[in-house]
């Protein structure tokens, strides 16, 4: 395995699986693409050193009756305030069943395109 130099975003080192299987610190638009997508599986009050991060699904206003234009906007800003997203190109929330798939395209602060296609939202 390679020597890896420590990557740290937003206070938190980033890991990803190498083609060789092997873990490693991500850097540059994979770091990014990482932290936006964590950005919109977290729900606020999972983790416990703290309690703020995350995204309100539970909060009243998402829960009773499912409101779509809050739930975007909530979305939307989690993947705007990542480090390293400088703009949002488009977002989508598709309900499914008791789960949410968000697809988002967005641009890092090198000009690169990132996406995630489809990952289960909160």
């Amino acid at each position: 395995m390679k020597d890896l130099k420590e990557v740290i975003v937003g206070g938190r080192p980033v890991l990803i699986l190498s083609a060789a299987k092997d873990l490693e610190l991500a850097s540059g638009s994979q770091c990014t693409a990482q932290l936006a997508r964590a950005s919109v599986q977290m729900i606020r009050g999972e983790w416990f050193l703290d309690r703020t991060l995350g995204l309100p699904l539970f909060d009243e206003e998402m829960t009773r009756g499912k409101n779509l234009p809050i739930a975007k906007a909530h979305y939307r800003s989690a993947i705007e305030q990542t480090p390293g997203v400088t703009a949002l190109k488009s977002l989508e929330i598709n309900p499914k069943g008791s789960r949410v798939e968000v697809v988002f395209e967005a641009i890092t602060d090198t000009g690169e395109q990132i996406n995630n296609n489809g990952v289960n939202g909160g």
